[in-house]
């Protein structure tokens, strides 16, 4: 982990005040089977959160840290997912070809109070990525059919590496 002042993408996102535009930046490479399957740059609001032990977070999950250690009372995030070729970065990371099929994750977390804490950035392999979703079905008998529609139309773009700008290189 490392303290850095955020570039303007982040501050609005995190809205983060002009008094303390730091954040906490972590990078991490997650594994499946030993096998590297998605790498991401998490931003901590500093202001919000200015002690973050990096011996916490090899150890545990960074929101159990976030409620349990910090008392920060985390209430919900926006995740949204893109198809996306892996960059040089992630290429490096991910131990796969640039030009890879990829997902792109951006999550947006908030505080109960409507005040975002954390942005999340990843690159998932999408030949090792997977999601799942349990979908509560509303009294009109429909459920997220947008997500359903995503998957079907969007990720098989992806794999037929159909015009996908770089997002993070």
């Amino acid at each position: 982990t490392s303290i850095e002042t955020a570039d303007e993408d982040i501050i609005g996102k995190l809205l983060l005040p002009t008094f303390n535009r730091k954040v906490h930046k972590i990078l991490r490479v997650r594994f499946a089977d030993d096998e590297p399957i998605m790498f991401d740059k998490t931003f901590i609001s500093y202001h919000l959160c200015p002690v973050l032990e990096k011996d916490d977070l090899e150890n545990g999950s960074l929101y159990r840290i976030l409620i349990d250690k910090l008392h920060l009372p985390l209430d919900h995030a926006n995740i949204t997912y893109q198809a996306v070729l892996v960059g040089k970065d992630a290429s490096k990371h991910l131990k796969c070809p640039i030009g890879s099929p990829a997902i792109f994750i951006e999550r947006l977390t908030f505080l109960k109070n409507g005040i975002p804490i954390e942005l999340s950035l990843g690159v998932a392999r999408a030949d090792r990525f997977k999601l799942s979703e349990q979908a509560k079905i509303n009294p009109k008998g429909s459920f997220r059919e947008e997500v359903r529609v995503f998957l079907e139309k969007e990720w098989a773009k992806v794999i037929q590496k159909i015009k996908i700008k770089y997002l993070i290189s």
